[in-house]
C-alpha cells in the first residue's frame, strides 16, 4: 500500500442490575458453562466479577443484529466494553466531546453532496439552516451561549475548508454521500457501517473520503498508522470486495478543531471572527490530507484478520470464550476515558440507560 500526504489543494488529485453474587463452587470455567447453559431465552450469557446482567430483549446475535466498525475495534481495545454496549448500555447523556464533530460533518455532507452550493454566496447562512435543522432532530444538553459559540466555530471552519479545497468540490463528482451500507459476510456475520462519502476523481478512480475532527493530532504517529487503520481497512473491503465497487483506497481528511478561547468579555460574533482570522493566516495547519491505497493483497490479509476477528466474538457472545478478558489498560489511555468505566468498577447503572436501537448512528 502507498501513503501520500497532501500538502496543498492542488496536490490532491494524485446491566447491570444490582449486584447478585453467584455462589462458586468448582472452578470459574465449570461454574460459568453451567450457568450459561442454564439461561433462559432473552439473557446475554455473561458473567462480570460475580455479577449478571440482562440484555434489554433478547441476547445479541451477529448473523441478525449485526457489527460495525466501531463495535469491531472496541471488542479489540476491551471485551467488557464491547458487550456492555452489545447490551445497548449507554450514558444518560451524549458526551460533549462529539457535538463539534457531529455539526461539522452535518453541514459538509451537503456540500459534498451538492458541490454547486460551495459558490452560493449565502452558504453560511445555508450552512447555519442545516445546523439548525440538524438540531431540531437531535438537540444538544448545552448553554445557549455555549451552543452558538460551537454553531459559529462549525460554520467558520466549514467556510475555511470550502475555500481550502475548493478546486477539488469543481473537478471530483459525489458518487455516494453518507450512505448505510448492511451486508451478509460468509452467510453469518452481518456488517454495517455509514461512510463519509465516495467520490470519483477526474481521471475515473473511485475513493472513499473520509472526515475526522481533532483538537490534538499526532501527523507523524497518523501517517504511518493509516497504513492499518481499521475503519478504512473494513470500508474497503466492504465496498470493493463485498459490495463490487472498485475503491482504489481512501482520502483521510483531518479537520483540526480550533483551540482559541472565547473571552470573559468577547462575544460570540467577536469570537468567531478572531477563529477565521487563525485559520486564514495558516490553514495548513487546520487542514491536511492523506491519500491511502489498499492494494489486493492488503485487502488478502485484513479478510484474514477480519474473519478470525468475527469468530472470536462470535464465541465471546455466544459463552463459549470463558473468562471474557477485560483489558484494565485501555480504561485511561487516550484522550477520553473509557464510557463504561463507573459500570465496570462499580456494577452499577447508576448514570447509564438502555437504548432501544444498537445502532443509533445508521
Amino acid at each position: 500500500m502507498t501513503i501520500q500526504k497532501k500538502t496543498k489543494p492542488s496536490d490532491s488529485n494524485t446491566a447491570f442490575a444490582k449486584k447478585q453474587p453467584i455462589e462458586l463452587i468448582g472452578s470459574f470455567d465449570e461454574v460459568f458453562k453451567t450457568y450459561v447453559r442454564s439461561l433462559p431465552t432473552g439473557i446475554l450469557p455473561i458473567v462480570l466479577m460475580g455479577r449478571t446482567t440482562k440484555a434489554p430483549a433478547e441476547k445479541y446475535n451477529l448473523q441478525r443484529d449485526g457489527i460495525s466498525q466501531s463495535m469491531l475495534h472496541e471488542y479489540m481495545e476491551c471485551p467488557y466494553a464491547f458487550m456492555f454496549n452489545a447490551q445497548r448500555w449507554h450514558r444518560s447523556c451524549e458526551k460533549q466531546t462529539t457535538y463539534f464533530g457531529s455539526l461539522f460533518h452535518e453541514v459538509l455532507a451537503h456540500f459534498i453532496e451538492f458541490p454547486a452550493s460551495v459558490l452560493r454566496i449565502d452558504r453560511d447562512a445555508l450552512s447555519l439552516k442545516i445546523i439548525d435543522d440538524y438540531l431540531l432532530k437531535s438537540p444538544m444538553s448545552l448553554p445557549s451561549d455555549e451552543l452558538e459559540t460551537r454553531k459559529g466555530l462549525t460554520i467558520a471552519l466549514i467556510s475555511a475548508y470550502l475555500d481550502h479545497y475548493a478546486e477539488d468540490f469543481k473537478k471530483w463528482k459525489p458518487v455516494e454521500v453518507e450512505q448505510t451500507f448492511d451486508v451478509m459476510y460468509k452467510g453469518r456475520f452481518r456488517l454495517r457501517g455509514k461512510i463519509d462519502a465516495i467520490i470519483e476523481k477526474p481521471d475515473g478512480s473511485i475513493w472513499k473520503e473520509e472526515h475526522k475532527t481533532s483538537s490534538r493530532i499526532n501527523e507523524d504517529v497518523k501517517c504511518t498508522t493509516l497504513s492499518m487503520d481499521l475503519q478504512n481497512q473494513f470500508y474497503t473491503f466492504v465496498k470493493k470486495r463485498l459490495l463490487g465497487l472498485p475503491v482504489v483506497g481512501t482520502i483521510y481528511n483531518v479537520n483540526r478543531v480550533p483551540q482559541l478561547r472565547k473571552g470573559k468579555t468577547e462575544s460570540v460574533s467577536e469570537f468567531v471572527t478572531r477563529v477565521r482570522e487563525d485559520i486564514a493566516k495558516r490553514p495548513e495547519w487546520y487542514f491536511y490530507r492523506f491519500e491511502v491505497i489498499y492494494t489486493d493483497r492488503d485487502l488478502d490479509r485484513f479478510e484474514i484478520e477480519l474473519t478470525s476477528w468475527l469468530e472470536e466474538i462470535e464465541q465471546t457472545v455466544e459463552g463459549f470464550r470463558i473468562p471474557i478478558r477485560r483489558n484494565i489498560c485501555s480504561c485511561d489511555n487516550k484522550m477520553y476515558p473509557c464510557e463504561y468505566i463507573a459500570m465496570c468498577a462499580s456494577g452499577q447503572t447508576n448514570g447509564y440507560k438502555q437504548v432501544p436501537s444498537l445502532f443509533t448512528e445508521l
